[in-house]
């Protein structure tokens, strides 16, 4: 699927984002290029660069080549790569975080994954994550609890399409324990 971002929405991405993301998928700090950027590698693709501050005059303009080129090397969507950028956080995974993937098997996902089904789903997985820590924990619990997409991944066959949306639920002192069991009951139905 094509990225059809505004400006503001790219200046989200920061530049600790895209350098934990591009590490995280393998690619290896090569050289330093000039002061404000990084050369990465990894494997037979093909070099990319990344900033290392978001004060450049053309950061929008790098950030949106660069999610065009993680998009073609790893065979994802732009779109999927933007949602992992917006959402990667170095401290992200912890004791007090769960992970879990939705899986969507459908019709043909002729252009990527429908974005009007991606945010009711994003919608649905919130709304129940806080409505299960408002009955498991406490009412306060709800504002310290935040739900993030970590992932999404699209695969078009010859019988339909199938989509899959990896979770990230991260509490600040609190146990999920509970609601682990809770949600792995309720997403297995």
């Amino acid at each position: 699927m094509k990225l059809v971002l505004e400006k503001h929405d790219l200046e989200k991405i920061t530049p600790a984002a895209l350098i934990t993301y591009v590490e995280d998928n393998g690619w290896k700090e090569f050289e330093p290029y000039r002061k404000h950027s990084t050369v990465y590698v990894k494997d037979d693709k093909p070099k990319i660069l990344v900033p290392n501050k978001s004060e450049l005059a053309d950061y929008v303009q790098v950030v949106y080549r660069l999610i065009k080129m993680l998009a073609i090397v790893s065979d994802k969507d732009e779109i999927a790569i933007y949602h992992e950028l917006i959402n990667t956080k170095e401290d992200m995974i912890n004791n007090d975080t769960l992970a879990f993937e939705i899986t969507y098997i459908g019709p043909a996902l002729k252009d990527g994954m429908d974005v009007n089904l991606f945010s009711e789903i994003t919608l649905a997985i919130n709304n129940l994550v806080k409505s299960a820590a408002k009955v498991l924990l406490s009412k306060d619990a709800t504002d310290a609890i935040s739900v993030h997409v970590k992932s999404i991944s699209t695969t078009v066959t010859e019988r339909g399409g199938e989509f899959k949306i990896a979770f990230l639920i991260k509490a600040e002192d609190i146990d999920l324990s509970s609601l682990a069991t809770l949600l792995n009951t309720t997403l297995e139905r």
